[in-house]
């Protein structure tokens, strides 16, 4: 029975993909800077299709916020998912090295009472490093299942984005009260 549920561990581990990040790698620094803002002409404020109401200027500075927080997260993720890799890699050598006493001493050469020790604390030994295992698979799926859900988040907000705001113009002033109510 241990031997079935390690052979599901692994094949389980080999189902698991090295997470990708979809999202671009770039730091992000806002799109929307006083530089880059329009001054109001004197003629008073448009809002043609070109332009960020306050209202969409309000959301798309939101969005960028958002997206800086969860690629932070997805970093800390990235730092869990190679702990918690050196940690299967550890436990998989653990395990083959228990399978590898387990070829060379056969039940059929168990004979005096020491061998017959030996093989059930090797028994146990393997037991609890299968557990520790499927434990450790355990956190590996739901780590990457929030770093896939968080993955998806950034990219719909990244879509929105560049759909709704990036190469938008801007006036400096709505810029500026946005800027303050922060």
């Amino acid at each position: 029975m241990t031997r079935k549920i390690l052979l599901l561990s692994l094949t389980a581990l080999a189902a698991l993909s090295s997470p990708s990040l979809f999202a671009e790698e770039a730091t992000f620094e806002t799109a929307f800077t006083s530089k880059g803002a329009i001054p109001v002409p004197s003629s008073g404020k448009e809002y043609p299709s070109y332009f960020l109401t306050p209202a969409q200027l309000e959301k798309c500075l939101g969005d960028e916020e958002q997206m800086a927080s969860i690629q932070s997260y997805l970093k800390k993720r990235d730092a869990l998912f190679v702990q918690l890799r050196k940690k299967i890699d550890n436990l998989n050598s653990d395990i083959a090295a228990v399978e590898t006493y387990f070829k060379e001493n056969p039940n059929t050469k168990i004979d005096d009472k020491e061998n017959f020790e030996k093989r059930n604390r090797m028994v146990r030994k393997n037991n609890a490093l299968v557990e520790d295992y499927n434990k450790t698979l355990e956190e590996y799926d739901k780590v990457q299942a929030a770093y896939n859900s968080d993955v998806e988040e950034f990219n719909s907000l990244s879509r929105s984005f560049e759909q709704n705001c990036r190469g938008k113009r801007y006036y400096s002033d709505d810029l500026k009260a946005l800027r303050a109510d922060q």
